[in-house]
């Protein structure tokens, strides 16, 4: 990624729009970001990160807060920043959530966040997405790098220069985790981890569902399953199965001798049973052939009543049309008595209405004049009517002027106050720029003395460590001096011991040699002094005793030694950050200066804070005064113009309002000549007029409804008159019918054989009554015939045979049956119990052979889980070991820069060192030094020297970062701070050492305060302040 412009406003300290063309740097890729503390340089770099991701560069900066608060709601932020990833070129425009004016109305709204990203394409930029989640996944696309993996390898941030080089071992996991994204690496060992409690649960599963299919099978005595092993299991159950085979065999041989005898004695019994059903039904046919001849007297009389009934039936159709044709002459002649009574009714109403009608025809020409003496009264009240109208409309209208006049008054008087509020309010807000920048000067002042006090603190926290170093340097020291007294004392001893044990050996050659033989030292045959012994021998195993303990000591010494020298050089560079942190200050030391005395500066410098925001929170509150009066003003002075010109527009309407009750009253006085001369009022008036017209409606109304009444009369009149002569003719042709059907009757009645109408009557019987009374005869009949059968038919069956007793060979078969049922239960559970334990034979079997390959898999998962998770030699995970890798890499690009800046005297390097109590190892970091030829921690440098190796591990980890990204070229870095903690050599070393990158087609911006760095870099960023804000701009 190459930066080529960026576009800012209202962001950070800097109000107004801010154009940054990197292209105007042409070759001098290598500048300076200079200007005060709190102009705004880091700025560029979080408007740069703002743009891309929507995150402020550092920690401690939320991207929230980054609107200038010298902006006002009508200025706009935004950030618009161009760069071309290999040769495509790309604009991004990101806007953070903001207040702004509304469109409509007063007040604000707030304003979401919101992401453009363009591609420059045929000679123009072409929006590609516009929607943050889109920008974001595409920007990630574009770069091959997250928010995080940017921050590293674009951005040294200020702060955080040294956290890679002096994190601890975790911390610098984290680190590498996000720039590398090995989250997968640990995915795996958790894969690992699971799969290894998955496979223990399959075993113990496994374990108990075995447990289980012991316990299916049914042994005869307790068996104790925990205390025996499988293969004794097996063979028991392989018995058990074997016995009850034999159970089963023995069970159907005795269960198919009981089916044969139970055979026999059904085969007797069903006989014994048939012939004693045939005695039981013998009885019961004699008993139903007694109740059938009980029956049979009733069944003679039903006889006689049906043939009765059938010779009726002949006779019964004269009869019914005979009684048909009576009903219809009975229905007709009382339908002519009420028509009769209809139309007696209707004649004399008609009468009464005629009369009514006469009477109303009398008045119809009286009301004709009336009628129209109405016309000329409506008209007359309609002019009336209008001339009230418009007195009243000029009333209101009267009324209106007169508001009118009064709301234009008070609005003139509301127009005098405004311009006075607003020539006080602007006489108030033309000191709104000497309390800015008396308001900026404090908060320099304030970010001075926290600047101070936080290094104040960090040099008390060094002071009270160099305290402590110091002590333990004494006691060590002291104890250093017990253990050279102990080295000295062993020394001694092992020289002594040494001695003793060589005139030990001349005494043991002595006692060798036999007298008159040569001595293999001197050859001499005489041995005199063979006879001195010496006080006590020393062997091999005490003068090597004697040896490792002085050996012991030296190494303790030496353990001591580098102790004494690291304390040393621990509490030197302690005392070189006080020192460097109080110059920083600017404090005139000619020593390193106590606690207390650096509580005392810190107490005196937090009172000057105290004051210093005291005075930061009172201009604070002066320029929210100001601003929410500037506000007001700008409220006011638009009220004042709208108020103006509604004045103005009132003034008008007066004007107008005017003239129209001028011209109400001129119609109003017309109207008036025009109304009737009597006294009435114009309520009375028209009173008069409705009770007349209501008078003419009502006459009217009653005069029709009379004549429509009469004429109903009339006609229904007419229509009953009519209808009664043809009820008359008719009723007199029924009357005729009627006689002729009773004659028929008559006849027939005489030439049948029934005495007279009443035993006609007493015969005569319905057709379901007869259907019924044969249904029983012939059911009497059929009943009587079977029985006489069956009777017949059991009576040959039962001849000559005696009434069998059937109980005690039940009883018999009862006792059979149940203990054949008893062996068939029996074989059936051995069968269920043998099928089980087959059942469970094969499941064993197959479970065992289950549990064999189970456990040999889960040895292997829990080897592989416990190598992946740090369970080895070199207690090193998985995710450790490659990032270990990716920190090996890291450092062979670092060192080949950190060579060059110390000289060659340091070179970084990963500790191999296994880690202790279980702590994870490889990621920790240790210094070569050459000069002393000694590996020591890198905590254990120095402020400058920790510099270089930060700075050259920041490079390195760009380099390796971006070969680890798909080759993705990053043409830029920012440096901030940091270069104030070199002395000239190694600072002129950096710059050599940044100036090569330079080279190599790459931006690189340096942010400091250095004064040698303004001397070497030619192109800068300049940042000036103002009461405005800041404002940013290249000059070479």
């Amino acid at each position: 990624m190459r930066t080529l412009e960026l576009e800012f406003q209202a962001f950070g300290p800097y109000k107004q729009k801010q154009t940054l063309d990197f292209t105007e740097l042409g070759a001098e890729s290598l500048f300076l970001i200079t200007g005060p503390t709190g102009a705004g340089k880091t700025t560029i770099f979080d408007a740069i990160c703002f743009s891309l991701y929507g995150k402020a560069s550092g920690t401690d900066r939320d991207h929230d807060t980054l609107r200038s608060d010298f902006s006002g709601h009508d200025t706009e932020t935004f950030v618009r920043f161009t760069f071309s990833v290999k040769d495509a070129t790309y604009r991004v425009l990101r806007k953070p959530k903001q207040w702004v004016p509304k469109r409509r109305g007063e007040g604000l709204k707030e304003e979401p966040a919101t992401a453009t990203l363009e591609t420059f394409t045929d000679g123009a930029f072409v929006v590609t997405d516009s929607k943050i989640n889109e920008v974001n996944d595409h920007i990630k696309t574009i770069l091959g790098l997250d928010y995080d993996q940017f921050l590293k390898m674009i951005m040294i941030p200020q702060g955080e220069f040294r956290r890679l080089i002096s994190e601890n071992s975790q911390e610098r996991e984290q680190i590498l985790q996000k720039l590398f994204q090995t989250g997968k690496y640990a995915a795996l060992q958790d894969y690992f981890k699971d799969k290894v409690k998955d496979q223990a649960q399959q075993l113990t599963n496994l374990q108990q569902s075995l447990q289980f299919e012991w316990q299916r099978i049914p042994w005869e005595t307790e068996v104790e399953i925990d205390q025996l092993t499988t293969t004794e299991l097996l063979e028991r159950l392989e018995t058990k199965i074997t016995e009850t085979k034999q159970q089963i065999e023995d069970n159907e041989m005795k269960q198919t001798e009981l089916k044969q005898t139970l055979n026999q004695k059904n085969t007797t019994l069903q006989h014994q049973s048939q012939l004693l059903e045939a005695f039981h039904a013998y009885e019961t046919k004699q008993q139903e052939r007694t109740r059938l001849l009980e029956k049979e007297p009733a069944i003679t009389k039903k006889r006689q009543t049906l043939e009765a009934a059938e010779k009726a039936v002949t006779l019964d159709y004269y009869y019914q049309d005979y009684q048909s044709r009576k009903k219809e002459v009975d229905d007709k002649a009382a339908e002519r008595e009420s028509t009769l009574k209809e139309q007696t009714r209707v004649a004399e109403a008609f009468g009464e209405q005629q009369a009514e009608f006469d009477r109303l025809h009398q008045q119809v020409d009286n009301f004709a004049s009336v009628k129209d003496e109405l016309k000329q009264a409506e008209q007359q009240l309609q002019d009336w009517q209008t001339y009230e109208k418009k007195m009243a409309n000029l009333k209101k209208q009267g009324n209106h002027l007169r508001e009118l006049t009064a709301t234009y008054e008070e609005k003139k008087a509301s127009l005098a106050t405004l311009q006075t509020s607003i020539k006080e309010k602007e006489t108030v807000l033309n000191t709104r720029h000497e309390i800015e920048a008396s308001y900026l000067k404090a908060v320099r002042e304030q970010e001075k003395q926290e600047a101070a006090l936080k290094k104040l603190a960090e040099a008390k926290t060094a002071a009270e460590t160099l305290t402590t170093l110091r002590a333990a340097y004494k006691d060590e020291q002291t104890k250093l001096k017990s253990f050279e007294v102990a080295v000295e004392m062993a020394k001694q001893q092992e020289i002594e011991t040494d001695r003793r044990f060589r005139d030990g050996y001349a005494y043991r050659l002595k006692e060798a040699l036999a007298s008159g033989e040569p001595c293999p030292v001197c050859g001499s045959t005489n041995h005199p002094g063979t006879e001195h012994t010496p006080v006590a021998l020393v062997s091999d195993a005490v003068l090597e005793a004697v040896k490792a303990d002085r050996e012991q000591k030296e190494r303790t010494l030496r353990q001591k030694q580098a102790d004494v020298a690291e304390l040393k050089l621990k509490g030197t560079y302690q005392r070189e950050k006080v020192d460097t942190l109080l110059k920083d200050l600017s404090v005139d030391l000619t020593s390193t200066p106590e606690v207390s005395t650096l509580q005392a500066w810190i107490k005196e410098r937090d009172a000057e804070l105290s004051d210093i925001n005291q005075a930061v929170k009172r201009y604070e509150e002066k320029k929210r005064y100001l601003n929410e009066l500037a506000l007001t003003l700008d409220k006011e002075t638009k009220q004042y113009r709208h108020l103006e010109t509604e004045l103005l527009a009132r003034s008008e309407t007066i004007t107008t309002e005017k003239a129209t009750y001028q011209k109400l009253e001129t119609e109003s006085e017309l109207l008036q000549q025009r109304l009737p001369t009597d006294k009435l009022t114009f309520n009375q008036f028209e009173a008069e007029f409705k009770d007349k017209q209501t008078q003419v409606k009502i006459f009217e109304a009653a005069y029709e409804q009379a004549d429509k009444d009469r004429r109903k009369l009339e006609t229904k009149k007419q229509t009953l008159d009519t209808e009664l002569s043809s009820l008359d003719r008719y009723l007199t042709e029924l009357r005729n019918k009627e006689t002729e059907r009773q004659t028929a009757f008559q006849q027939q009645l005489m030439d049948s054989a029934f005495d007279s109408e009443a035993a006609f009557l007493t015969a005569r019987q319905p057709s379901d009554v007869r259907e019924k009374l044969k249904r029983e005869i012939q059911t009497f009949d059929e009943a009587k015939q079977t029985l006489t059968v069956h009777l017949n038919t059991l009576t040959e069956r039962i001849a000559d045979q005696e009434k069998p007793e059937i109980a005690p060979l039940k009883a018999e078969l009862l006792a059979l049956d149940e203990r054949y049922n008893t062996r068939v239960k029996e074989t059936t559970r051995l069968e269920e119990s043998l099928t089980l334990m087959k059942g469970v034979k094969n499941k064993v079997n197959q479970q065992l052979d289950t549990i064999k390959r189970a456990e040999q898999q889960y040895q292997t998962i829990k080897k592989i889980a416990d190598l992946s998770r740090g369970d080895n030699h070199l207690k090193l995970s998985f995710e450790r070991f490659v990032l270990s890798s990716f920190l090996d890499d890291i450092l062979v690009k670092a060192n080949q820069r950190l060579v060059e800046l110390t000289d060659y005297r340091y070179q970084l390097r990963r500790s191999h060192e296994i880690a202790k109590r279980g702590a994870q190892s490889g990621l920790d970091l240790e210094v070569i030094d050459h000069h002393t030829s000694k590996v020591r921690s890198v905590k254990t440098l120095s402020g400058g020297e920790g510099f270089k190796a930060s700075l050259s591990l920041a490079l390195g980890m760009a380099d390796v970062v971006q070969a680890y990204s798909g080759g993705i070229q990053l043409d830029t870095l920012f440096i901030d701070e940091g270069f104030g903690t070199l002395d000239d050599v190694s600072l002129e070393q950096a710059i050599n050492t940044l100036k090569g990158l330079s080279q190599k087609n790459r931006i690189l911006g340096i942010i400091s305060h250095v004064p040698q760095l303004k001397e070497e870099i030619y192109a800068k960023l300049e940042i000036t302040t103002s009461p405005n804000g800041s404002d940013a701009a290249f000059s070479f």
